[in-house]
This record gives structure tokens, C-alpha cells and sequence, in this order.
């Protein structure tokens, strides 16, 4: 009974983000992976970060300085406001994940509800 933007719409081609800003926030994630399982379990198997506005924009702003990238913001929102229901949630929240194998905790792709937190 899934409809687009019901629960999910996937594009595979959505051009939202450039090859260049997909690279650095990959980068990013493997970053941040290698600094949380050095420090803690090196069994990690799933990484979630939630980014807030100003670190997403420090991070793209610097491969993008001439235009900026608010504009993006921008367009998560337009994106997350045709989701039924959204606009009563709020706000739109960055979040990157990452998930390496083998794993036996794979979940089908969802979106959070309202219990999800930062």
C-alpha cells in the first residue's frame, strides 16, 4: 500500500546532491566510523549520525565556497514537506548511516517516526 512519498520514494538519479558533495560526505562518514570504533566497539556494524544544519553546511561549504549550499537546505525541506504528514513533524533533520557487513541486523528501509530522536 506503499505510494510515493507515502513512506519512501527512491530516485536513483535524483541529482539533489553533486558526485563531489556525495564524495566528501562518504568521506565523512568513514571518518567519523574509524574515530567511533577505534575509541569504543570494534564491532560496530551500524553507524547513524544526525547532522544539524550548520555542521552540513560547514562541511559542503567547503567544496562548494562560491555558491554555498543553504540552498540545499531549501530543498530537503520542499523534499520532506510532500511527505503526508511532515509538515506537522516540523523540521527536516539531516542524517547519514552506514551500515558494513556481515551483519544479521539489516532492517528494511523505512522512515523514522515520531519516536526517532537526534
Amino acid at each position: 500500500s506503499a505510494k510515493p512519498f507515502q513512506t519512501f520514494h527512491f530516485e536513483k538519479e535524483a541529482k539533489i546532491l553533486s558526485p563531489s558533495q556525495c564524495e566528501l560526505l562518504c568521506a565523512f562518514l568513514d571518518f567519523m566510523w574509524n574515530s567511533i570504533t577505534q575509541d569504543h566497539d570494534s564491532n560496530r556494524v551500524d553507524l547513524r549520525l544526525h547532522l544539524k544544519d550548520d555542521a552540513f553546511l560547514r562541511l559542503l561549504d567547503s567544496i562548494d565556497e562560491q555558491r554555498g549550499c543553504r540552498w540545499l537546505l531549501a530543498m530537503f525541506q520542499r523534499h520532506f514537506d510532500q511527505v503526508p504528514g511532515a509538515r506537522q513533524r516540523g523540521k527536516a533533520k539531516i542524517a547519514l548511516r552506514m551500515t558494513k557487513g556481515p551483519t544479521n541486523a539489516c532492517i528494511a528501509f523505512h522512515c523514522d517516526g515520531g519516536y526517532a530522536t537526534s
